[in-house]
C-alpha cells in the first residue's frame, strides 16, 4: 500500500470549452489542449457526483425503518475557481481564462492590433461563440506520481468576481457542473501484449478507477464508461493505443490518470500599483475596487430522459461595482450630492501597464449609492463608495477591456 500523501501543491488544473454540453472533449479533437492549463489561486471542484438516493417506501414487515435505497438523478456539483489576470503576448492575444468567461455567456470581441472587449451577451445560449460550457479537470501530483485526477464536465459560471487596486487583478469564477469523473491511480499492472482489452487488478483496486484516459510507460489507454469497470471484481475493460501512442506489452509497472504534455503557464500578474478610479470624469484615490456580475445563467432543473441534468439557462444578468476611496475637500466631496441627486455617472477603473498588461473596467451608466462618511477619528476618511450600475438597454452594463 503506498504511503506517499497526496501533495495538493503538486497540482494541475485545466480549463476546456465543450462543443457539446456535458462532455468533455477529448485532448486529441482540441487545439492545444494542454495550453488550456491555467495556475489557479484556488481550486473548490465539489465532492465526487451525488445522486439522490431515497430510502425504499416499501418496506419489510419488522421493526427496521429502511431494508433498501433507491438512487435518483444525479445533483449539479458546485463549484470555485480562483485566478489572477494575467498579462498576454499581444494586445489582441486571447486571455488565458476565455473558457471560463464564454462559460459566463460573456461575449469576446478580439479588436485586432487594439484589445479584447468582454461584455454581456444579449442571447449567450442561442449564439455559439459567445458561450459554450467548461470541463474543468485537476490532476494533484506529476510523473511518476500522479495520484488523482478529478473532471467536472457541463459546467457553467453564476457568478463571477474581479477586484485589484490593493493587489494584483484577482477574478473568482463559480457556478455548477452536472457530473464528476475521479481517476485514481494503480501501482503496479501487467498487459501480456500491446493487443490485450482487459485490465487485471484486485477488488480494492477496481474502486480507483473511472472512465477517462490513463499513462501506462508511455502509452495512453481509454476506460471509455462505467460499465467497462468490473466494480468490486478483478478486471477492467480498456481501450489500448490511445491518442497516437502504441500499445506495448506492460510489466508490473505504475498506472497513471493521463496528464496532456506541453503544459507551460505564462503571462505575468498585473501590478496592483498601477490603478486608478475615474468617477465622473475625476480620479479618486483608491485603496481597492471590485465588480460582482450575476451572469444570469444557470443549470436547468433535471427532466426525465437523463440521470444528469441536460443543459443551461439564461435569466436576467446583474452586475454591483464598489471601490474604497480616500475623500478629499475637494471635487470628491460632490459625490455626496451627486448621491442625493442621483446623477449618472460613468465609472472606469484601470489596472496595469505594458502591453498586454492593463485592464480597464468600464460602466457608463451609474448611480452613486450614498456613502456613510466614517468617523476616522485622527486619520483620513476612507469611504466605501458602491454604484447602482444600469443597462441601457443595449447589454453595456459593463465592458472589461484587455488591452
Amino acid at each position: 500500500m503506498a504511503t506517499n500523501p497526496i501533495n495538493s501543491w503538486d497540482l494541475r488544473l485545466l480549463a476546456v470549452s465543450e462543443t457539446t454540453f456535458g462532455t468533455t472533449p477529448t485532448p486529441a479533437n482540441v487545439a492545444a489542449y494542454a495550453a488550456q492549463a491555467r495556475e489557479f489561486t484556488k481550486v473548490d471542484l465539489g465532492g465526487a457526483e451525488n445522486p439522490v438516493v431515497r430510502a425504499k417506501k416499501d418496506r419489510a414487515i419488522s421493526r427496521g425503518m429502511q431494508t433498501g435505497w433507491v438512487q435518483g438523478r444525479y445533483q449539479p456539483l458546485p463549484f470555485t475557481l480562483g485566478t489572477t489576470l494575467k498579462s498576454r503576448s499581444a494586445v489582441d492575444a486571447v486571455p488565458l481564462e476565455a473558457v471560463l468567461y464564454k462559460a459566463a455567456g460573456l461575449k469576446q470581441t478580439v479588436n485586432a492590433a487594439t484589445n479584447v472587449v468582454i461584455a454581456p451577451s444579449p442571447t449567450p445560449l442561442e449564439t455559439a461563440a459567445d458561450f459554450a460550457s467548461a470541463s474543468f479537470t485537476r490532476l494533484l501530483g506529476t510523473s511518476p506520481s500522479t495520484y488523482f485526477a478529478e473532471t467536472l464536465r457541463g459546467c457553467v459560471v453564476s457568478q463571477m468576481t474581479l477586484e485589484g487596486g490593493d493587489k494584483e487583478v484577482e477574478a473568482t469564477f463559480s457556478g455548477q457542473g452536472v457530473g464528476k469523473n475521479t481517476q485514481g491511480d494503480l501501482l503496479s499492472v501487467t498487459l501480456a501484449s500491446g493487443v490485450v482489452t482487459t485490465l487485471t487488478h484486485t477488488a480494492e483496486e477496481s474502486y480507483r478507477l473511472d472512465a477517462g484516459y490513463y499513462l501506462i510507460e508511455s502509452e495512453i489507454i481509454l476506460i471509455s464508461s462505467r460499465t467497462n469497470i468490473g466494480y468490486g471484481s478483478t478486471s477492467t475493460t480498456i481501450a489500448r493505443a490511445q491518442l497516437g501512442s502504441t500499445g506495448v506489452a506492460h510489466s508490473a509497472v505504475p498506472m497513471q490518470p493521463y496528464i496532456p504534455t506541453g503544459i507551460a503557464y505564462t503571462g505575468s500578474p498585473i501590478s496592483e500599483a498601477t490603478a486608478t478610479v475615474t468617477i465622473d470624469g475625476v480620479a479618486i484615490p483608491a485603496l481597492n475596487w471590485k465588480l460582482d456580475v450575476k451572469t444570469g445563467l444557470m443549470l436547468r432543473a433535471a427532466e426525465t430522459g437523463s440521470a444528469y441534468v441536460q443543459g443551461p439557462k439564461e435569466v436576467r444578468y446583474e452586475a454591483n461595482l464598489s471601490a474604497k476611496v480616500q475623500l478629499k475637500g475637494t471635487s470628491d466631496v460632490s459625490m455626496l450630492g451627486k448621491a442625493v441627486q442621483r446623477k449618472n455617472v460613468a465609472v472606469s477603473i484601470v489596472q496595469g501597464v505594458g502591453t498586454g498588461s492593463i485592464v480597464t473596467l468600464a460602466a457608463a451608466n451609474c448611480e452613486v449609492i450614498p456613502p456613510k462618511v466614517p468617523d476616522t477619528a485622527n486619520d483620513i476618511a476612507l469611504v466605501d463608495i458602491a454604484f447602482r450600475i444600469r443597462d441601457s438597454g443595449s447589454n453595456d452594463m459593463f465592458t472589461i477591456t484587455l488591452t
